[in-house]
C-alpha cells in the first residue's frame, strides 16, 4: 500500500456553535506529517479562535494496487 494523500478534522468545542461545536478539515497534510504536529496546529487553531479543543482525526488515502 502506498500512502498517496492525508486530510485531518479538528473539532472545536465553543457554545457560540450549533450544538457546542464544529469541524474544520484540511487537505492536504504532509504525508510526513508525525501525530504530535497535527495536533499541535489543532491546538494552536483552537486557542486563536478561543475555543476549546476537542478532537482531531486523521484521515489517510492509500493506493492499494
Amino acid at each position: 500500500m502506498n500512502l498517496v494523500q492525508q486530510e485531518v478534522v479538528f473539532t472545536f468545542e465553543n457554545a457560540r456553535y450549533k450544538e457546542g461545536a464544529d469541524q474544520k478539515t484540511y487537505k492536504n497534510v504532509k504525508l510526513d506529517a508525525s501525530a504530535e504536529a497535527i495536533k499541535a496546529v489543532g491546538q494552536a487553531i483552537s486557542d486563536l479562535q478561543g475555543d476549546g479543543f476537542g478532537k482531531v482525526t486523521l484521515m489517510q488515502h492509500q493506493e492499494l494496487a
